[in-house]
């Protein structure tokens, strides 16, 4: 358990080889098949060669934590996600979890949320998840977004 109580927990951007990892990104959703964002997790990220060495790989089999704002939202966007969560990482399909294949979704269940502006929401990036392609005549999804996970007992580090 984390205690921010009495400066108990540190919480800070994550950093690598002296360097600190951004705060935000921010995205402007579009697309052309059914997804703007195939399906995917965020853990296995955590994995890649990509990352080596990046202080986020020390939060390898703990929770990581997707926080997203929306800034706008047409008819589409919708955020897609299924009931399921991979037994091990990193799973690799392209990259490290991404994407998964729909024909390994298709019987699976899953939850539509459809952010609207203003929202603020969190997910836990071990499930698998994707985000609709916008229509093209609505607005376009806009988000920030980052990731938040524990490296050890008393650290919480940000990244994006």
């Amino acid at each position: 358990a984390f205690c921010f109580a009495k400066g108990s927990l540190n919480y800070r951007l994550a950093s690598h080889n002296g360097m600190q990892a951004s705060e935000f990104i921010v995205r402007s959703w579009g697309g052309e098949k059914i997804y703007s964002l195939d399906p995917h997790e965020d853990m296995s990220q955590l994995y890649g060669e990509k990352q080596l060495g990046f202080e986020i790989q020390k939060a390898q089999n703990k929770i990581i934590i997707g926080v997203n704002i929306c800034f706008q939202n047409g008819e589409c966007g919708e955020l897609v996600i299924h009931q399921v969560r991979p037994k091990s990482y990193p799973v690799q399909i392209l990259q490290p979890g991404y994407p998964y294949p729909e024909k390994i979704l298709e019987n699976t269940n899953f939850v539509t949320i459809h952010p609207q502006a203003g929202d603020v929401y969190m997910l836990d990036g071990r499930w698998i998840h994707a985000v609709k392609r916008s229509d093209d005549k609505a607005p376009t999804r806009v988000t920030a977004s980052y990731f938040i996970a524990p490296i050890d007992e008393k650290t919480v580090v940000k990244w994006a």
